[in-house]
């Protein structure tokens, strides 16, 4: 339950950080998508989130005495997750904006 709820903590704080991006830039510069896939480089946010829950993850498992490779692998599998939903939050709140794809 502990890697469950870090791992949503985790998920929600990096949503939020191209969520307010999206929000806090006016509406022809889609900053929300841009950060999310091509700022500063194509899927740096991408790969940022991947170190993260792969270190989370390995962590926790470490410190339960589990395996690493399946905290490893729970972390990819964690940042799959969490990229498909910030993506379908963010095309969604830049559509809901007036935006286009």
């Amino acid at each position: 339950m502990q890697r469950f709820l870090a791992n949503i903590a985790l998920s929600i704080i990096l949503l939020a950080i191209p969520v307010v991006a999206q929000l806090a830039m006016p509406l022809p510069n889609s900053m929300g998508l841009s950060l999310l896939l091509y700022v500063p480089f194509h899927y740096a946010f991408f790969l940022l989130a991947l170190i993260l829950f792969l270190a989370l993850n390995i962590y926790l498992s470490n410190k339960m005495k589990a395996r690493l490779w399946q905290g490893a692998a729970l972390g990819g599998v964690a940042t799959i997750g969490w990229f498909s939903v910030s993506f379908l939050v963010v095309g969604q709140l830049h559509l809901s904006l007036g935006g286009q794809l």
